[in-house]
């Protein structure tokens, strides 16, 4: 990047499972500020961003709770705190954009006008929050930035899911009663089914997928990590899983797999690297 050979959007990062191998990743990159888009299930809900918005609008129900984890509740936060939260997430997202000073008073007041049915439908009210956090003062030629337009854009576009699939048959928005629905949506469906978006190639930023996403894609520079057993090929490679319909009526090799399964995905990887490939494998994990 340094040399100017290459952009960020040149580079991919495949994994088997980005659950497991990507947290260290997205960490570092946050930490070192290089651009990045994830999938896989840990998807959208992963960037400090999406999760300013996520906590802030959990924070509008009087029942609102946002959790890190929607298999654990041990980090589940709710009540003033989710303010508090949301904004030390915007923080980390932006450290060089300091919020204007009333920025607390500014939200008390949007959360007023949404209880009052100031707003006639969820995005009208996501536009108020984001001209609230400054959205308008970001610059798409700034990769950070762009990433980060493009994952709010995206958790529009789930707003939009919710309230249109409520509104069937002419049915009216009811206030409290649908932001309790929504954050229950956000801690359970959301995460693992809005997956940034993948592939877009005009965010200059390092693509971080699963091999599965990967497959028509190509970059120059393909970086395939975690190639340990256990990791890929994954431990649950044969494993008998519980079907609620017979096994025998159905190819269940085909989502249970096999060895030749990881094969084949392996060799999907391999094959996404226009110019560079490298795959690599750890010898320690939690310090074993």
């Amino acid at each position: 990047m340094k040399s100017g050979r290459c952009s960020f959007a040149d580079i991919g990062i495949l994994l088997r499972s980005v659950n497991t191998s990507g947290p260290s990743f997205i960490d570092v990159f946050r930490q070192r500020g290089i651009p990045f888009i994830v999938g896989g299930k840990v998807g959208l809900f992963r960037s400090s961003d999406v999760q300013t918005v996520g906590k802030l609008i959990a924070w509008l129900s009087p029942e609102g709770f946002f959790q890190k984890s929607k298999w654990s509740g041990k980090d589940t936060i709710r009540g003033d705190d989710l303010l508090d939260a949301s904004l030390h997430d915007w923080h980390d997202a932006f450290p060089e954009n300091i919020l204007p000073a009333d920025v607390d008073a500014a939200l008390d007041e949007w959360k007023a006008s949404t209880l009052r049915g100031i707003y006639k439908h969820f995005t009208e009210m996501y536009y108020e929050l984001l001209t609230i956090l400054g959205y308008q003062n970001l610059d798409p030629e700034n990769p950070l930035h762009a990433v980060v337009m493009a994952n709010l854009g995206r958790f529009g576009s789930m707003l939009t899911d919710f309230e249109t699939a409520n509104r069937l048959g002419d049915r009216r928005l009811h206030g409290e009663t649908d932001l309790k629905s929504l954050c229950w949506f956000m801690n359970t469906y959301a995460p693992s089914s809005y997956e940034e978006q993948m592939g877009d190639r005009s965010v200059d930023a390092v693509q971080l997928m699963t091999v599965h996403q990967a497959k028509g894609l190509e970059w120059a520079l393909v970086f395939v990590p975690s190639v340990v057993d256990g990791r890929f090929p994954s431990r649950m490679v044969g494993t008998e899983k519980h079907w609620l319909i017979p096994r025998d009526l159905f190819n269940v090799r085909r989502y249970e797999g096999d060895m030749e399964v990881e094969r084949k995905l392996m060799y999907v990887a391999l094959t996404r690297a226009k110019d560079v490939l490298v795959v690599s494998y750890f010898t320690r994990l939690h310090g074993r």
